[in-house]
């Protein structure tokens, strides 16, 4: 894995692999999407997906590129593929996971990551992610409507997730 992967390449890959299971994907969902995907490869594969930090914003973990990007779509319109993707769109998601650099575990993760938080809708990921330590910590002192661009750090999100983890496996 290319732990230097491009955030906006791995953000376009995640709407094709949605879009490849009929999920529709708004900008709002795309940042929670890449936020469990870094998260769970923290965990499992202890090394980030890209080198990017999430900041802890209003609305939950947003990375600030990816907002940048996408900031002409409205928060819950569904992002767009091009349709020649469209028309080739199983051959266009097995080319960006190469350009990627995703192992054949991280494709699993991936796939995982899609299929189990992709069904849910953005304002549901973007509740859960506002009960769970990495966001609330980074927000620490904050009122809810406050402006913050402060970071989510690695190193949280993996300690949480993986504190999940243990639990669930005890």
């Amino acid at each position: 894995m290319n732990e230097n992967a491009n955030i906006i390449d791995v953000a376009h890959l995640v709407v094709l692999a949605a879009s490849q299971k009929g999920i529709g994907v708004t900008p709002l969902k795309l940042q929670k999407l890449l936020y469990y995907l870094q998260a769970w490869n923290l965990v499992f594969f202890n090394t980030p997906v890209f080198q990017d930090e999430p900041e802890a914003w209003v609305n939950g973990p947003v990375y600030r590129k990816v907002y940048d990007y996408y900031k002409d779509y409205q928060m819950f319109e569904f992002v767009k593929i091009a349709p020649e993707e469209k028309e080739q769109l199983d051959e266009s998601v097995v080319q960006m996971m190469r350009n990627v650099g995703f192992t054949s575990e991280q494709q699993e993760l991936f796939d995982e990551i899609i299929s189990k938080y992709g069904k849910m809708a953005s304002a549901d990921l973007g509740l859960r992610t506002h009960n769970e330590d990495p966001w609330k910590n980074a927000r620490n002192g904050l009122g809810i409507f406050d402006y913050s661009n402060n970071v989510i750090t690695h190193e949280s999100m993996a300690k949480y997730y993986g504190s999940l983890l243990n639990k669930k496996n005890q």
